[in-house]
């Protein structure tokens, strides 16, 4: 199981690769990379997929960290052999991948991720603080001349770059509390740029030149502690949000300390902020478990809200949003512990939730428990039912009580071990460098509500990866603190999730 470092309020902990099917986390000072990729499906698996829609296996194209494609399509006759044969290839294949590698080690811990085309940026709080002068001249130089008068005299705040094509590193303090949030965009073939959100109200701009260098560029006072931010597609429009009933939306072409509109809400501490791939809607998350989807084009009130299933309750606290980024259309939001809602962005109708099991791998069976996966409206029904849940409820393996707690939607699942069978589980060792993922096909088990209603496992993060080569459905990428990830496979054209799984 891994072990994912770096516990942070704000829970933004696993950053997706757009550059390969694999998502960035830390653990203690280092920055880690796992890849989600499978064995190659065969010509003929692809076939039986595109006649039934339902597929077993969740196969993606190899990368360079796991073993290709070793299958041939067969007549007919031998398809029974070619089944059992690919079966054992594929477990073969998945028990020999090393699936992490170690990409950079920084000066702390991250508490914040952001890559774009393998430059990734992070950052923390560092260790040791150091006077501006001794730090950088370029960052002395910026902040001696900005208008802010809380810069205090030591730096604790860490921005870390890492160029993964060239395996360029740098450590550079920036701030004088800690980096809650950065993001990274392109400005041209030889710049990128990242923003810094600090918890000394600056939002600090990062220039990473000819991937190779770090300078700060300027520094702006927001007035309030700073959460997250989030640039546009088209970068010309920047969202940020912090300890504060507002949040702002600038435009960074134009002069940023005069053309900056503020909106007013009736909520305190924004957490998280995203745009739909359009860059015409973006969704604000808030601690009190409300999320608000706006339309850019008219900012005076969202177009619609979307609320926890334990509003105003810490465990229910919205921390992270991110819609995918292709034409699906889907919102995914965590709360902070257990669950994560999917909402179909394209009429806000569909809405569904998510919810861990209270224990995730019992070592006394070793079986892994499996995820559920509920409609919103269900879940309060059952939350209402079973507000007194006992946690020494007896678990069985189909479950007796009269909700359908193997449903999703419109379709069910079975809740018997033969379905079950389909759920892979990953295991490992504490050494990442060597970690293994095992196809998982034991005993998985559903168990009753209050297993579920009474789990407390905290979610540090969230990522969806896009569609691959042979599929045209997206993962939902859940990080769990103390219990590794999970990942869910999300039939994009169905608008729900499949019931299928991988814990690693």
């Amino acid at each position: 199981m891994i072990r994912l470092g770096g516990h942070w309020q704000l829970k933004d902990l696993i950053c997706k690769s757009t550059t390969s099917n694999s998502v960035y986390f830390p653990t203690n000072s280092s920055l880690n990379r796992i890849s989600f990729s499978q064995p190659r499906k065969s010509k003929r698996e692809q076939l039986d997929q595109n006649v039934s829609n339902s597929n077993n296996y969740t196969s993606k194209h190899s990368s360079k960290d796991n073993i290709t494609d070793t299958t041939n399509s067969h007549d007919d006759g031998d398809h029974e052999n070619e089944t059992s044969s690919n079966n054992m290839q594929r477990q073969n294949a998945i028990k020999s991948s090393k699936l992490t590698t170690t990409v950079a080690k920084f000066q702390d811990c991250p508490r914040c991720i952001k890559e774009l085309d393998d430059v990734i940026v992070v950052g923390s709080l560092a260790n040791t603080t150091r006077n501006p002068a001794a730090t950088n001249s370029r960052v002395a130089r910026v902040l001696s001349h900005s208008n802010t008068d809380r810069y205090e005299k030591t730096i604790k705040g860490l921005f870390g770059v890492c160029v993964r094509d060239t395996g360029y590193t740098e450590d550079v303090n920036v701030g004088s509390l800690i980096n809650n949030s950065v993001n990274i965009f392109k400005q041209s073939n030889s710049l990128y740029q990242s923003y810094v959100c600090n918890n000394d109200h600056n939002l600090y701009l990062m220039d990473i030149a000819n991937r190779s260098g770090v300078e700060l560029n300027s520094v702006h006072d927001m007035g309030f502690a700073l959460n997250h931010s989030a640039v546009s597609p088209d970068n010309k429009t920047l969202v940020v949000v912090g300890d504060n009933s507002k949040f702002y939306v600038v435009h960074p072409e134009e002069d940023f300390d005069k053309n900056n509109g503020s909106i007013q809400t009736n909520l305190d501490s924004g957490f998280s902020i995203d745009f739909n791939t359009s860059g015409l809607l973006f969704s604000v998350c808030f601690e009190a478990g409300v999320n608000q989807i706006y339309d850019i084009r008219n900012t005076s009130k969202p177009i619609h809200e979307i609320y926890s299933t334990r509003k105003n309750n810490q465990n229910g606290a919205f921390r992270v949003c991110k819609f995918t980024k292709n034409t699906d259309d889907l919102l995914f939001i965590s709360e902070h512990q257990s669950r994560v809602h999917m909402v179909d962005a394209r009429d806000f109708m569909t809405h569904q939730v998510v919810v861990l099991p209270k224990i995730v791998h019992d070592y006394r069976t070793g079986t892994y428990n499996q995820p559920i996966v509920k409609q919103y409206d269900e879940l309060m029904n059952m939350s209402e039912m079973y507000d007194q849940v006992i946690d020494s409820m007896h678990s069985t393996r189909y479950p007796t009580f009269s909700s359908r707690v193997d449903s999703f939607g419109g379709s069910r699942f079975s809740a018997n071990p033969q379905v079950a069978r389909q759920a892979r589980a990953q295991a490992g060792y504490p050494d990442l460098d060597g970690l293994e993922r095992v196809a998982f096909t034991s005993n998985a088990e559903l168990k009753g509500p209050a297993f579920y209603l009474s789990s407390e496992i905290d979610i540090i993060g969230l990522e969806v990866l896009n569609c691959d080569y042979y599929s045209r459905n997206s993962s939902l990428i859940i990080g769990c603190d103390d219990n590794g990830l999970v990942k869910w496979d999300i039939d994009s054209w169905r608008r729900r999730c499949f019931p299928t799984y991988e814990w690693a």
